[in-house]
């Protein structure tokens, strides 16, 4: 018998009004953005999740295997957001996958023919942390989002993500509070 229960976890929210352009952030030398393969992500996330400080993505780590939470976490992108295939980038340094941000707008809009972008996830691969990868991967996220077209670009962390949380207020993002986040759990 499987025993379904609800998890809560805090969020902090963050937001970039659409007519602000992010911090520039310097590149590293030999770094480079590509387009993100469905494997890199897999990859990246897996490696992200199982020991990220967000502890909903341990918890499907925990429940579906490192794999299995990262590619539920792609699948399940196409049900709230749509993006352009060009959108997902890896950032790769010394020709090494670092870290990938996934951008996407909402489906349904608060504004009439006016599109809301969030970062569906970013995830730094834990060899690389500490490095300022988060920061890179938010802007060139937000970038996507901005010169696409967006009106803000909306998006919260786990309340314990501090070094995600320090990205935010690094950039210039407003803070909107905190909210409760609900996933149920097995």
């Amino acid at each position: 018998m499987r025993l379904w229960l609800t998890v809560t976890y805090s969020k902090v929210i963050y937001e970039l009004d659409g007519a602000v352009l992010p911090s520039a952030v310097k590149l590293p030398a030999r770094a480079a953005w590509r387009t993100a393969q469905r494997s890199d992500l897999v990859t990246i996330l897996g490696e992200a999740l199982t020991e990220s400080l967000d502890s909903a993505d341990r918890a499907a780590v925990e429940q579906l295997g490192a794999d299995g939470a990262a590619t539920r976490l792609i699948d399940m992108a196409d049900q709230d957001f749509r993006w352009d295939a060009d959108w997902w980038q890896v950032l790769t340094i010394d020709g090494e996958v670092a870290g990938c941000v996934l951008p996407v707008v909402y489906r349904k809009r608060i504004r009439p023919l006016e599109d809301e972008g969030t970062i569906y996830h970013l995830g730094v691969r834990p060899l690389f942390r500490g490095r300022g990868i988060g920061g890179l991967l938010l802007t060139q996220g937000a970038s996507i989002l901005l010169r696409h077209g967006v009106w803000r670009v909306y998006c919260d962390t786990a309340a314990t993500n501090l070094p995600m949380i320090d990205a935010f207020i690094s950039q210039n993002w407003r803070h909107l509070g905190t909210h409760d986040a609900e996933e149920w759990s097995s």
